[in-house]
């Protein structure tokens, strides 16, 4: 869990402190790249909030099928009004 964290405030971190101002020389301001650090925090929390809260969905739903399925077609219940010999 702490490396999670530490990916979370390194890569907006790294990318506003070091590749933005090198990139766009002195038109940014520290202020600029205090809301862009703030900003590209919130983006990288939020994707990774999607993509934990799409991969459960995609298990709960895979889960729905398969219950749905097998009640269905009844696997691994025994049919007591079926004749056994048929």
């Amino acid at each position: 869990m702490l490396q999670v964290w530490g990916t979370l405030l390194a890569l907006p971190y790294v990318l506003t402190r070091g590749v933005l101002p090198f990139a766009s020389g002195d038109l940014l301001s520290a202020e600029a790249l205090q809301a862009a650090f703030l900003w590209g925090w919130l983006m990288e929390a939020g994707m990774l909030a999607g993509y934990v809260l799409s991969a459960q969905a995609q298990r709960g739903f895979a889960m729905l099928h398969n219950t749905l399925r097998d009640e269905k077609y009844l696997v691994g219940r025994e049919l007591r009004n079926y004749p056994a010999g048929s």
